[in-house]
């Protein structure tokens, strides 16, 4: 009896409130996609799993702001350093004409390097985080700005070849 009374006490332990809310608007939101657009499709194994896939990149970011929150802090510049990022590896194969593995370790590096930067004013001059990550975000803003202010596409084969470029886990039945 006592191991049934210490999973319930660990399973509404108020710091997985959070955890609940967000599987529960999950529910919610796929509830609703699922009545309004269950006669289309909606409601397949194949769109659910698409629904993790093409939002990968949101998950890998989640679970670095997860880390940052954790320890207290706060980091407001994760979107604007990934497209600057993003912007760098456009314009230098697009515009430049330069290689596309050139242009992705140069993002990573000044990707990295912002982090590092905001990290050591955080850290060792004792700027308040969120100052320093806000400061960051208009930083990496102005010079996507600087950059271009329209869209950039990519036409390279080595980055076509990347996009379709899959990992199978499992063969899903269907």
């Amino acid at each position: 009896m006592k191991n049934k009374q210490t999973l319930f006490a660990r399973l509404t332990n108020p710091k997985y409130i959070m955890v609940y809310a967000t599987i529960g608007i999950f529910l919610v939101i796929y509830a609703v996609g699922a009545m309004l657009y269950g006669d289309k499709g909606f409601l397949t194994v194949r769109t659910f799993v698409n629904l993790f896939i093409d939002n990968a990149y949101f998950g890998i970011s989640a679970v670095g702001m997860t880390m940052v929150l954790i320890t207290g802090g706060i980091d407001l510049s994760v979107g604007a350093v990934a497209s600057l990022t993003g912007m760098f590896i456009a314009y230098g194969t697009s515009v430049l004409h330069l290689h596309p593995m050139t242009c992705i370790v140069f993002a990573l590096v000044v990707g990295v390097g912002l982090g590092l930067l905001m990290g050591w004013v955080i850290h060792y001059l004792n700027v308040p985080a969120f100052i320093t990550t806000l400061t960051g975000m208009f930083l990496a803003r102005g010079v996507c700005a600087l950059i271009s202010r329209e869209s950039i596409d990519i036409h390279h084969p080595m980055i076509d070849a990347l996009a379709g470029w899959k990992i199978y886990l499992m063969k899903l039945a269907g």
